[in-house]
């Protein structure tokens, strides 16, 4: 009998540590983390080493989120802000991320991405009547945002182009994070991913 009681300790023991472990790995994921998929032609483009290559035409943003959190979203043709979110660096280091974005409007009408080497677009929701994306899914609990960027305009000299004239590389850091209030600082930085888009024939 003391045998058979040792064993079933030792197995409930065994489970909670399992249910232990499990616990902890849950807590440490972040409510604000996301996942960000590039789709073009219906199909999702690998991030492998993050980088995509995609061919010069529309393709579209896909984040995956269990919490309707807004979302930075620095987009530049020099590699600076993708190198250093790639690195590890503060955000508060990274180019991208040191001036404020410039407005936009809802619903993601122009099918654009804002390219700006020193500011993030502000890609928020707010419910179905507000927000910055084509549309956005929600089921038991879970979003889905999507927004096509069909063109990129370039902040610094106010111009447009189609996606099928752009020549450079498309780097993209996202970032989820709180301010602290204090011009120039972060609280706190939730989550972040970052992908350069290389273009091909």
């Amino acid at each position: 009998m003391k045998g058979s009681a040792a064993k079933k300790m030792s197995k409930m023991v065994g489970y909670a540590m399992v249910l232990l472990c499990a616990y902890s790995a849950a807590a440490q994921v972040p409510a604000q983390a996301f996942t960000v998929h590039i789709v073009q032609d219906g199909k999702e483009i690998s991030q492998a080493g993050g980088v995509s290559l995609l061919k010069k035409e529309p393709f579209t943003l896909v984040f995956e989120l269990d919490t309707p959190i807004a979302i930075l979203v620095n987009a530049s043709f020099n590699n600076a802000s993708y190198q250093a979110a790639k690195q590890g660096l503060p955000l508060e280091s990274v180019q991208g991320f040191t001036e404020t974005g410039m407005a936009e409007g809802t619903f993601n009408s122009e099918k654009d991405i804002m390219v700006n080497d020193m500011a993030p677009s502000y890609w928020y929701y707010d419910g179905p009547k507000d927000h910055r994306f084509d549309s956005v899914a929600v089921k038991d609990g879970h979003y889905t945002y999507y927004r096509t960027i069909a063109n990129t305009y370039e902040v610094k000299n106010h111009k447009a182009k189609p996606i099928r004239k752009v020549g450079d590389p498309l780097n993209l850091v996202f970032a989820v994070f709180d301010w602290s209030g204090e011009p120039g600082g972060l609280k706190t930085e939730y989550h972040r991913a970052f992908v350069q888009i290389q273009w091909v024939k």
